[in-house]
């Protein structure tokens, strides 16, 4: 082999569980960390969920959490009340922050929504960028911190999982699953999918 040929690198298939759940509605929160568990998931998606109650499900999975504040209870008696997005993990929370996709964008309006951009990594050093959000995401720009980006669009669980959970163009072997394990709340998606990453740390894409 010639000094200046190039070695191919190599790669390895790396699998990972996503999941993604609209919780608007409901209250019984240790019935959500108990249907989450068996989902053995990479990163878990909320939306519509109060901080304390995201702690509450992580912390029943042994999880870390990252939450964004979506906005401010109507009264600010309540102000523990706020409602906003949540990702849990497993694994290390490397970033989070959240964009507004909203015309509205003061907190104290209950029509403010944001998109919120969370990265995990995972110590076989793969890693990738969720974004979520309640309602249109068009005015989310595409932050992903070059990592692989995940987009998960809640109120399509049950009507389309591809677009759902929205993988990278390059995953493979995808499977989807919808439950209901909370009688008259929306559904719960989670999603497994392959993406073939250079041995050590770089996505191929």
């Amino acid at each position: 082999m010639g000094q200046n040929a190039v070695v191919p690198a190599e790669t390895v298939q790396r699998r990972w569980t996503v999941a993604t759940w609209l919780l608007a509605g409901v209250d019984d929160f240790e019935t959500v960390a108990h249907a989450l568990e068996p989902l053995s998931a990479d990163a878990i998606a909320l939306q519509s969920v109060h901080e304390r109650d995201a702690d509450t499900v992580a912390a029943a999975l042994g999880m870390q959490m990252a939450w964004e504040v979506s906005h401010y209870p109507r009264s600010r008696v309540f102000i523990g009340s706020s409602v906003g997005l949540a990702v849990l993990t497993p694994h290390r929370v490397s970033a989070s922050h959240a964009t507004v996709t909203s015309a509205k964008s003061s907190l104290w309006s209950t029509s403010r929504r944001i998109a919120q951009f969370c990265t995990v990594e995972r110590h076989d050093h793969t890693a990738y960028t969720l974004v979520h959000a309640v309602g249109p995401t068009h005015g989310a720009m595409a932050d992903a911190g070059g990592f692989p980006l995940v987009r998960m669009v809640p109120e399509q669980v049950g009507v389309d999982e591809t677009r759902a959970i929205e993988l990278p163009p390059e995953a493979s072997a995808a499977t989807s699953t919808v439950a209901e394990p909370i009688e008259g709340a929306n559904g719960l998606q989670a999603t497994s999918f392959e993406l073939p990453w250079v041995k050590g740390d770089f996505p191929v894409i």
